[in-house]
């Protein structure tokens, strides 16, 4: 727990996790939209979770398939 709380966006991070330091930035990032969405849906308007918790649960799928790419020489 503390290595996903504090020590992902390290080198630590990325060598468990097997991933780039911007693909950890931005899996972060969608994590706290589909948080945020699922909290509004509960607490405001259930229709924030298919506007905001959705969308951010597709890109954060699409993201973590998606291939680092390769630098040109």
């Amino acid at each position: 727990m503390v290595l996903e709380m504090f020590f992902w966006d390290h080198a630590v991070g990325e060598r468990v996790f097997e991933l780039p330091r911007e693909v950890l930035v931005k899996l972060s990032v969608l994590g706290c939209v589909v948080v945020a969405g699922v909290f509004g849906a509960f607490t405001a308007r259930f229709s924030i979770l298919f506007m905001q918790a959705m969308p951010g649960l597709l890109a954060r799928v699409l993201v973590r398939m998606s291939r680092p790419r390769t630098q040109m020489c």
